[in-house]
């Protein structure tokens, strides 16, 4: 038995026990009788796995486990944005950025700064057809 936990272990066993109540919730809601089976069929497989990691948890480390759960959410977000610590956030100042920044811009989509920034970080852009996703978005919002 191991006698300490690092940080990545912690969390994957927080996040797999997690998935189980998650799949537990979505397997009470189902009407549907075949899908309800698999979704009970993947919870009892992942607490499986979520009990053969609890084996190996030592005593003392159980009250850091606990401590971080209480610390987490799960949250479903798009890749890139999933790296920030608050989704929120970042959608928060990418509006102020937006509203601020572009709103009088006439410069050219390619080599903008805050562009590469909010493309990088998966931010919606509302304006499919123009040189700017995010140009047009601005002057609607005006």
């Amino acid at each position: 038995m191991k006698n300490y936990l690092n940080r990545a272990q912690r969390e994957l066993f927080i996040m797999l026990a997690g998935t189980a109540e998650w799949l537990e919730c979505q397997a009470n809601e189902m009407r549907d009788k075949e899908h309800r089976k698999w979704l009970k069929t993947a919870k009892s497989f992942v607490w499986k796995v979520t009990d053969a990691l609890a084996k190996e948890i030592p005593p003392e480390a159980w009250q850091r486990i606990l401590k971080q759960a209480g610390q987490c959410d799960v949250v479903l977000a798009p890749k890139g944005v999933a790296k920030s610590s608050n989704l929120e956030d970042v959608y928060l100042l990418a509006d102020f950025a937006i509203g601020g920044w572009c709103r009088q811009c006439r410069d050219k989509a390619e080599g903008c700064e805050l562009r590469d920034v909010l493309l990088r970080l998966k931010v919606p852009g509302m304006n499919e057809e123009g040189d700017c996703e995010y140009r047009q978005t601005c002057r609607e919002a005006v």
